[in-house]
């Protein structure tokens, strides 16, 4: 029934320029960055620890959005708007439909610049000096507030300012998706956000002395990204970033927890893998709301500090265990046991092989539409979108008066002299008919959809309100 439904939708051709613009804007610009904050596990070694890389992420995203109405990637959503085939002018509609494009990429952009300068501040910024050496190279200019780094004795960086006017470097990290990164303008990037961060002199930036010595080490090429830290020159400096910066969380963490843990829970494949892990970590996690706690303390600050407490209680025996495991590795066995059983089919990979292998025998035969398929069906917008309002919102409590002065003003307009009934019911009836009326004379509505619809529109100006005070 779903998929039929849908057929029917987009047999509507608005319908279908709207599904086009959404998949077309999401896989030019939402799911390739997405996928990339869902995947890096780059230096930290773990998912969604990737503070180092998010102000040049930054950058990019910027750059993609910029470039979404001029490149291909949204060819497909041109090509169905320029196809339009409408009733009324069709220029005007085109010109509609892509006033449609040009609002989604704006409300992208400003949610991006509103949320995303907070990486390029004096806290953040000098967890991105532990990103790929050339681009660390730039933030580390930026906090210096020095010129742009040379690149000439680099092999990886490219200087095409002959032809473009770019020096390009195609990272390992960010371009498996995007096209290589124009240094140049991510270094002006990243100084003119500061700089928007810092308006009329206020907020000038004051870093702490360990991230303006790394800055000023990465700018005389010393690797600060390596993990020795028993070096005697750098081995400390080492430490203190890794330390500070890489258990950083790129997103946002304890938002509404119980409510991700019931959507986790709740996945579509309904795994016996997530109710598993959610109860035990929920098992041994206080997130209570301690009695003995400060009336003035932060409960949020309370409640991660405590389940910071809980995880170095629980890891700490495991830590133990694996320092006093014996010259066997008898730890190291037992834990290599439980990880492999876990991924061989433990959970949820016979269902997937078994989805799959269903789909690959049936997904080449072509069903035949049914009845509901060949029908197309009406598309039903909210009243924020049409501003009818519905016949079911319409109650005797709140608008009795209003249903007389609209019926009034109607029978005026068609010289349609008519009792007005006494029930809300009666009076609900009579407006049906008379918009019944206008719907056929004055846009052409087909008789049988006109007597069916459910909303009207207001006409004399009666307030109609839809909710008591």
């Amino acid at each position: 029934m779903i998929a039929s439904d849908l057929y029917n939708l987009m047999a509507d051709q608005e319908n279908f320029i709207d599904l086009c613009l959404i998949r077309s804007f999401h896989k030019a610009y939402v799911n390739p960055h997405f996928d990339w904050f869902q995947s890096s596990m780059e230096l930290s070694g773990a998912l969604g620890f990737q503070a180092h890389h998010v102000a040049t992420r930054h950058f990019l995203m910027n750059r993609d959005l910029e470039h979404l109405m001029s490149g291909r990637s949204m060819d497909q959503c041109f090509e169905a708007v320029n196809n339009w085939k409408g009733d009324g002018d069709v220029e005007e509609d085109i010109k509609r439909h892509n006033k449609k494009l040009q609002v989604s990429v704006t409300e992208a952009h400003d949610s991006l610049h509103k949320h995303f300068p907070r990486w390029l501040n004096q806290f953040l910024l000098p967890a991105a000096l532990l990103g790929e050496a050339q681009l660390a190279k730039i933030v580390a200019a930026a906090v210096l507030e020095e010129e742009m780094p040379s690149f000439e004795l680099d092999p990886s960086v490219v200087d095409d300012r002959r032809m473009s006017g770019n020096i390009l470097y195609k990272s390992d990290i960010h371009t498996k998706t995007v096209r290589p990164i124009s240094v140049v303008h991510c270094h002006k990037f990243i100084r003119q956000r500061m700089k928007s961060i810092c308006a009329n002199g206020e907020n000038i930036p004051q870093y702490t002395l360990e991230a303006i010595a790394t800055a000023r080490l990465i700018i005389d090429g010393v690797d600060l990204r390596s993990f020795d830290y028993n070096d005697t020159n750098y081995g400390e400096i080492r430490y203190h970033m890794h330390s500070t910066h890489l258990p950083f969380a790129c997103h946002t963490q304890f938002v509404e927890s119980g409510v991700k843990e019931a959507k986790l829970s709740a996945s579509t494949d309904r795994s016996e893998q997530n109710r598993s892990w959610i109860a035990t970590i929920r098992s041994a996690s206080p997130l209570g709301k301690s009695k003995d706690e400060d009336a003035d303390a932060s409960y949020n600050v309370n409640k991660i500090m405590s389940l910071i407490q809980s995880s170095l209680q629980r890891s700490q025996p495991h830590v133990d265990w694996i320092e006093e495991q014996n010259d066997d590795n008898e730890y190291d066995q037992r834990f290599n046991v439980i990880w492999y059983a876990l991924k061989q089919g433990h959970f949820k990979t016979e269902r997937i092989d078994s989805k799959r292998a269903t789909v690959d025998a049936k997904g080449s035969v072509h069903k035949q539409q049914n009845k509901a398929q060949t029908k197309e069906k009406q598309q039903h917008m909210t009243m924020a979108v049409t501003g009818l309002i519905p016949y079911s919102k319409v109650t005797k409590k709140r608008n009795m008066d209003d249903l007389v002065i609209e019926i009034k003003f109607r029978q005026q307009k068609l010289r349609y002299a008519t009792p007005i009934p006494a029930s809300i019911d009666l009076r609900k009836k009579l407006l049906q008919r008379l918009e019944a009326i206008r719907l056929i004379e004055e846009d052409n509505f087909p008789t049988e959809q006109a007597c069916g619809n459910k909303a009207f529109s207001i006409l004399s100006g009666a307030p109609f309100k839809l909710k008591d005070d």
